[in-house]
């Protein structure tokens, strides 16, 4: 970790800025084929996604996620792989590409609860901080870059995508506006999510829609609660909790 910390600080010091993106890129979708950015919530998918399933991953930033799901769904299945911020975006093309993930279609949008244009604010104290973009509020610091926001509601009725059966969402906060933009399709078609919870409204947002919550990594288990310690919570309708308890 120290080596790998001392070898970015050193890229960042001696190269210029698009020379930085170029090798990020490259070394992201490397580690990301070769299996080396893989999260303990990666082992509990397959209960989930199965193949020619289609599945949303939001706030998809490099592609690890992406990945791992176009494995999961196959070449019968579909990935709709959402991230607004332009450097976020050049990265999971770069995964795509290395890994020739033909089921994916990637999107350079925000998903949110309404459908415009977003500013987002992206801090710039290094290379590495494009993951932590987020919708910009007043107080926040850091380069603005605006992005187009949609619902998934919305594009599901206009095409775009397919009913999800499963959603993954990571998108530093603002859980709660892709939520409220996906009513529709929560209400029919009942996808299970994965999300990184911030707010304890967010998680009882889902509990309030129907959805029960299991926790942890290597050993999933209920929680009726928002945990503040905890970040990554599967939320699965009430059909599908037999998956998690056996």
């Amino acid at each position: 970790m120290r080596l790998q910390l001392a070898a970015r600080k050193l890229v960042e010091y001696i190269l210029p800025r698009h020379a930085q993106d170029w090798v990020q890129r490259k070394y992201l979708a490397s580690q990301i084929t070769r299996g080396r950015r893989k999260h303990p919530d990666m082992d509990h998918l397959p209960v989930l996604v199965q193949p020619g399933d289609t599945v949303v991953d939001i706030g998809a930033n490099a592609g690890a996620y992406t990945f791992e799901l176009s494995k999961l769904v196959g070449a019968s299945g579909k990935v709709f792989a959402f991230e607004p911020v332009a450097h976020n975006f050049s990265m999971l093309l770069a995964t795509i590409h290395k890994a020739g993930l033909r089921n994916v279609t990637p999107l350079k949008v925000a998903l949110s609860d309404r459908v415009g244009s977003r500013e987002m604010v992206i801090p710039d104290s290094s290379i590495s901080d494009h993951r932590l973009a987020k919708f910009a509020i007043e107080w926040q610091r850091g380069r603005q870059e605006w992005v187009q926001a949609e619902t998934l509601d919305h594009l599901l009725e206009i095409g775009q995508i397919s009913p999800p059966k499963f959603v993954k969402c990571d998108v530093e906060g603002a859980s709660g506006e892709v939520i409220r933009g996906a009513g529709g399709i929560i209400r029919k078609h009942k996808p299970a999510w994965l999300i990184e919870i911030w707010y304890s409204s967010e998680f009882d947002l889902m509990s309030d829609l129907g959805y029960c919550a299991f926790a942890g990594s290597s050993r999933l288990v209920p929680a009726s609660h928002f945990d503040p310690t905890t970040a990554d919570y599967f939320f699965l309708p009430a059909d599908r909790v037999d998956s998690f308890n056996t």
